[in-house]
């Protein structure tokens, strides 16, 4: 299900990952015989791991209003590093690091949701 929230348009820092992975069984028959088949109707996870360093508190809070609002079901809107446009995503798990009074880090996973 679509929501109107989107993550703030604030570029992550250069550490962001995009990790892809397959979902195949590798069935074998011995002798060295088998045969790979995709698993399930989404056979590809795509995840980012995003940080964004230096972020101001307040920045910080909007983030995490988002992700909270989401509740790691519902999709949000997100625009991954060198991508044309946005994409939705779901978060279930991300740790924000005070740096100082006023600025903080914020890391988290960020799943894309493949329909």
């Amino acid at each position: 299900m679509m929501t109107a929230l989107s993550l703030p348009a604030i570029a992550p820092s250069r550490s962001t990952r995009m990790t892809a992975r397959h979902h195949v069984n590798h069935i074998r028959f011995g002798q060295g015989h088998g045969v790979r088949v995709r698993d399930g109707v989404q056979p590809i996870d795509i995840r980012w791991n995003v940080v964004w360093e230096g972020l101001l508190s307040a920045d910080a809070g909007r983030f995490q209003s988002v992700l909270e609002q989401s509740g790691g079901i519902n999709s949000f809107l997100w625009q991954p590093p060198g991508a044309n446009t946005s994409h939705a995503f779901i978060c279930t798990e991300w740790q924000i690091v005070p740096l100082t009074n006023e600025y903080c880090k914020l890391i988290a996973t960020l799943t894309q949701v493949i329909s």
